[in-house]
């Protein structure tokens, strides 16, 4: 139990360090995934349009090497891991219904019940969330740069500290027959995390599609 308590708050720290000056990059700027155009199986956009989520993960652990300035230069071979992540969702309203709420992280404490405070500054982006379940061993502060989803683009991240840092993602906002697809992606690779290849994978995919899912449900998308 100990164990499964380190490796979901490692993952929920993860999520906390968001890219600063990284805002939205608009569709007259730059093309995004839409449902027709993402890369998909056919059996993931049946699933898709069933209101199902969909998401993978895959982490591979490999040697490989760093470069240490000092005291002296030199180069060390160290275990490593590879993180790559997706995740797709459409939502049943349109993406104007369904961002009215969706974009409102200050009012989190009042949809998801492990928030127990939440708050935004609109002149840095910043979200604060104060995070409290049975199952973490101490309440967790996530404070991060993210710009309110207003409408379809893309949104690029970066985790700038802490665990997983460096790494990168984006998330492709985008209408479908009156519908709002989302899509996002991210791609990591680092130090190893001390944690095998699978419950990295596991715990990683699966708080994915939680957090989509209750997402969509408060705002009136899916199930």
């Amino acid at each position: 139990m100990r164990y499964l308590r380190e490796i979901i708050l490692l993952i929920l720290i993860s999520y906390s360090a968001f890219a600063k000056d990284k805002l939205p990059v608009t569709p007259t700027k730059q093309a995004y995934f839409t449902f027709a155009a993402v890369d998909l199986k056919k059996s993931q956009r049946k699933a898709i349009l069933s209101g199902d989520i969909i998401a993978s993960s895959d982490v591979t652990s490999f040697k490989g090497k760093i470069l240490h300035e000092k005291p002296k230069k030199r180069i060390e071979e160290i275990d490593m891991q590879k993180f790559d992540f997706f995740i797709a969702g459409l939502h049943g309203r349109t993406c104007r219904f369904a961002l009215k709420k969706l974009a409102l992280y200050e009012n989190y404490k009042q949809y998801l019940g492990f928030i127990e405070n939440s708050s935004y500054a609109p002149k840095d982006s910043r979200v604060y969330f104060r995070i409290s379940h049975s199952i973490l061993p101490i309440d967790m502060v996530l404070y991060f740069i993210l710009p309110r989803i207003k409408r379809p683009g893309i949104y690029p991240f970066m985790f700038d500290v802490g665990f997983l840092k460096d790494l990168k993602g984006e998330i492709h906002v985008s209408e479908y027959k009156k519908k709002c697809f989302f899509y996002a992606t991210a791609k990591w690779e680092g130090p190893n995390t001390g944690f095998s290849d699978t419950l990295f994978e596991f715990f990683s995919k699966g708080m994915g599609i939680i957090a989509m899912e209750n997402l969509f449900r408060i705002s009136g998308g899916n199930k």
